[in-house]
């Protein structure tokens, strides 16, 4: 700037310059940009906050349409910020979600994390025990039939087999090239009334998925409903549940939930 005096007054005098234009522009550009920034990160959180309260509302809308809230209950409950969240006695035994619908719960873990041989893998998982009477689900399940009166069944691996056979997507993955399943590997428990109608079934898998190192998941499958009870009762022969049957579980101190 140049200044020049007249008397008392002072007369200021604007030099304007390619560089001031220059350092004006970077300066508005700069202002306009923050305020963009401003106001788009204050539209993705209120985008963020729409679909937040919508996913909640699925799983308040989901949770209330089970077909058996009792059962379902056992597994999982809605938090204080209706956040599906899996009992405390699963997620200590290291469980997760798997898919869920009106009449199912299946729940996953991994046994085998990215080994890197195949062989070992499997090996590794034949190692972990299986039997559907050692989770902590089926102690959650047996308790839960026994409290509303029911009586539960133990059935041999066959069992199992044909009961998940009646079912598609069981598993995190899709089975490909690098998955293998296994649909046999424990018994299976079902859950009776007193007048002999089965009430909800469980049975467990297991899925290996080869990619970035060999991982192997255990799933725990509930399946419940009218509908789908009969289209299972439907699906297998009677002497199957004669030929398969192992006994009956009672509630003691290692069965209870």
């Amino acid at each position: 700037m140049l200044f020049r005096t007249t008397g008392m007054k002072a007369v200021v005098k604007t030099t304007v310059t390619t560089e001031n234009l220059l350092k004006n522009f970077v300066i508005t550009t700069a202002m306009v940009i923050v305020a963009a920034l401003s106001a788009g990160c204050a539209q993705l959180e209120q985008v963020g906050k729409a679909l937040d309260e919508s996913n909640r509302k699925g799983n308040v809308e989901r949770f209330e349409r089970q077909e058996d809230m009792v059962m379902a209950r056992a597994f999982y409950m809605l938090n204080a910020n209706r956040d599906e969240q899996l009992v405390p006695t699963l997620q200590s035994a290291n469980y997760e979600f798997g898919k869920r619908a009106s009449w199912s719960t299946t729940i996953f873990r991994k046994v085998v994390d990215r080994e890197a041989n195949i062989v070992f893998a499997t090996t590794a998982a034949r190692k972990v025990n299986a039997d559907i009477m050692d989770d902590p689900a089926s102690k959650l399940y047996i308790a839960t039939a026994h409290r509303r009166g029911n009586k539960v069944v133990l059935y041999k691996s066959r069992m199992a087999a044909a009961i998940n056979d009646q079912f598609n997507a069981l598993h995190k993955f899709e089975p490909d090239a690098n998955t293998r399943q296994w649909f046999d590997i424990t018994g299976a428990l079902i859950e009776y009334s007193p007048d002999g109608q089965i009430v909800s079934v469980m049975t467990k898998s297991r899925q290996l998925i080869a990619t970035m190192g060999v991982s192997v998941y255990d799933y725990v499958h509930v399946r419940y409903g009218r509908d789908i009870i009969r289209n299972i009762e439907n699906a297998l022969p009677n002497s199957l549940f004669s030929e398969t049957r192992i006994r009956e579980i009672r509630l003691t101190a290692s069965t209870r939930g």
